[in-house]
């Protein structure tokens, strides 16, 4: 399961698993291009077990909350594999960072995320692992929605999401296949 840190106040906050964050979520808007926030379970440092859980609202951005969910809903078994089932970081300003398990701290720090280039005006999907560093476009705010792609902002992200997904598999077989050659 996942588990979610929100920043608040320049402050991280471990929250409650992911997968049980999707029932108590409320969504006030639904579209791609409207804001809406969530309810999240935030894990409490009293000792009181009525005092478990305390509820605080944050923004998730629609593009990533449509990443968030499929990733949950469709790579649920790939984000375990990856390890990245335990650091899921919420930002100010809507975006997230889903970092790997690394128990090394010299070792640099692997994540997906997303985010916004302002000189751009797009927004992108990004993995850093290794030597792969690619970023895929979610959302171009210059294009026309009148000469865009005809696939909906959802199939658009879908596609992404598994690109992303192949780079990371290609090449963790890649270093896989490098690891078991060296060792002949």
């Amino acid at each position: 399961m996942l588990r979610v840190v929100s920043r608040f106040a320049g402050r991280p906050q471990v929250t409650a698993p992911f997968a049980s964050l999707t029932s108590t979520a409320t969504a006030t808007a639904a579209t791609p291009f409207t804001p809406f926030t969530t309810t999240r379970l935030l894990s409490s440092t009293s000792k009181s077990n009525d005092d478990k859980y305390f509820q605080r609202t944050s923004f998730v951005h629609p593009l990533s909350q449509v990443v968030l969910e499929y990733l949950q809903a469709k790579k649920g078994g790939w984000l375990l594999q990856q390890g990245l089932d335990r650091h899921l970081t919420i930002n100010p300003d809507g975006s997230f960072q889903l970092q790997y398990a690394n128990e090394d701290p010299n070792v640099n720090q692997a994540r997906i995320f997303t985010t916004y280039d302002r000189m751009e005006a797009k927004h992108y999907l990004v993995v850093q692992k290794g030597y792969l560093n690619e970023r895929y476009l979610l959302q171009d705010n210059k294009a026309s929605p009148w000469h865009a792609n005809k696939k909906s902002v959802y199939d658009r992200i879908h596609v992404s999401v598994d690109e992303l997904i192949h780079a990371v598999e290609r090449v963790d077989g890649l270093q896989r296949e490098k690891n078991f050659s060296s060792r002949k």
